[in-house]
């Protein structure tokens, strides 16, 4: 399978990483963003499509509310 950005080839040396991340809760499977689950994630697949009701079942699993970084904590 051939990458669909060229960016990402072996010929290519990156020049810097962009490292980001998401915090405990804030983007569940079923999210209208799509997620990528155990079953789906190779790279260059589309992300699952948006499922209410696997979002609101993934919620209930959560031990803890969302952890949500704010700049304006103390």
């Amino acid at each position: 399978m051939t990458p669909s950005h060229q960016e990402f080839t072996d010929e290519h040396t990156p020049i810097a990483f962009f490292i980001t991340f998401r915090t405990y809760g804030t983007w569940l499977h079923g999210d209208e963003r799509g997620s990528v689950d155990r079953c789906h994630n190779h790279y260059g697949t589309p992300r699952l499509p948006a499922n209410t009701l696997r979002q609101q079942y993934e919620l209930q699993l959560l031990k803890s509310a969302a952890s949500v970084v704010d700049r304006n904590a103390t």
